[in-house]
């Protein structure tokens, strides 16, 4: 059973999802897009489905989403994702939280990016499910193993648009699901999980 607790970030209350367990093999951190919060994880059992696997889950409500306050230094608007790095920083230092597997979908796939990239001692592993607003980072210089995951049917973030973005080699692999929306994981939740699984566990 997942449990809930606040935890204080530049004087202001975040709200964390956590389940944790006896000699887990790591820790998953997951984000949120930005018309979700924690709350969509916990809807489909995720961190009960992470701890099978054998890790120790966390998700968290950015600032101003779900119960978390806002925050004004990380204030979100449409694109604006540049200090989204240091806040997943301070959340991972105040867990005490090293070596993460790092899950963003949308607008959290292109916080994953951000974050990994100015700080790749953090993570592990990126789960990216078709990451949003990332034109900017040069996904080259994340020498991080990434898996990408799209729906077929994506309208938000198609995946033919951002797809030269995205190199071709070994350590980012690209998944489609075939039928899914924008939200693979809500859409095909089954099919996410097994795809996410073979990822992490390899």
């Amino acid at each position: 059973m997942a449990k809930e607790k606040f935890i204080e970030i530049r004087g202001k209350k975040v709200f964390i999802r956590f389940s944790e367990i006896e000699k887990s093999r790591g820790n998953v951190f997951l984000l949120h897009g930005y018309s979700f919060s924690s709350k969509n994880w916990e809807d489909i059992n995720a961190l009960e489905r992470f701890n099978r696997m054998g890790f120790n889950t966390y998700a968290v409500d950015y600032p101003g989403f779900g119960k978390s306050e806002e925050i004004e230094e990380f204030s979100i608007k449409r694109g604006e994702l540049i200090n989204s790095k240091f806040f997943v920083r301070e959340v991972l230092n105040e867990l005490k939280l090293r070596k993460v597997i790092l899950v963003g979908p949308s607008m959290g796939g292109g916080m994953s990016l951000l974050s990994s990239s100015e700080y790749p001692e953090y993570f592990s592993k990126l789960v990216l499910v078709a990451p949003a607003w990332f034109g900017e980072i040069n996904i080259k210089n994340i020498r991080i193993p990434k898996l990408f995951i799209w729906g077929t049917e994506d309208r938000v973030v198609p995946y033919d648009a951002v797809k030269d973005m995205i190199p071709q080699d070994e350590e980012n692999k690209l998944v489609m699901v075939k039928g899914a929306g924008h939200p693979v994981y809500l859409d095909k939740t089954e099919e996410f999980f097994k795809i996410v699984s073979d990822f992490i566990l390899s």
